[in-house]
């Protein structure tokens, strides 16, 4: 992979910020490259040189933070033996930085069929899976439903402003998944 340089980083930065509080005004699909570029201040063919489409850019960002909230909930876990205590650290990194990046997580966790959710789900199955063995059917669709409970609690903690203490929502979170992951055998 090619470095880029500091100039290609700043101008894919202002792309993505632009991009972002367009995203805060209007769903994706009524976002276009040219209302982008003007927010922008760069021409069509910058934008270009960088992403195909608006989908591929959102796309960029998706996998971008999903990388960076698992990164460090990895880095957290990796100095905790317990598994109840990596469940509960992973939990609260993961909600300091939802709550830092509440206005994209609100878009990236809004739809269920989302990149953002479909990156989530085969995460965790897969963390499940190197810890309990193969999943059957019914253990993958308890995941499933597991998953889109975490983001319906993350969703309501953003629609009310993260007012609710990050402890409490944090305990409702690990309660779910320490009852998914125990109910697999």
């Amino acid at each position: 992979m090619e470095k880029m340089s500091a100039a290609r980083r700043r101008t894919d930065r202002v792309i993505r910020e632009c991009f972002l509080r367009l995203l805060e005004e209007r769903s994706l699909n009524n976002i276009t490259v040219q209302e982008l570029c003007v927010e922008a201040e760069i021409n069509r063919a910058t934008f270009y040189r960088y992403y195909t489409d608006v989908y591929a850019l959102y796309d960029s960002i998706t996998q971008s933070f999903f990388d960076k909230l698992f990164t460090d909930i990895v880095n957290r876990q990796t100095q905790i033996s317990k598994n109840k205590d990596r469940v509960q650290q992973g939990v609260r990194a993961a909600l300091v930085l939802i709550e830092q990046q509440k206005s994209l997580c609100y878009r990236l966790f809004h739809d269920v069929d989302s990149a953002f959710s479909f990156h989530l789900l085969n995460k965790i199955r897969e963390v499940v899976a190197q810890e309990k063995g193969a999943l059957s059917e019914t253990e993958s669709l308890r995941i499933s439903y597991m998953c889109g409970g975490i983001l319906s609690v993350i969703l309501e903690w953003i629609r009310n402003d993260c007012q609710l203490e990050k402890e409490t929502v944090a305990q409702v979170i690990e309660h779910g998944v320490r009852e998914t992951i125990q109910s697999h055998g």
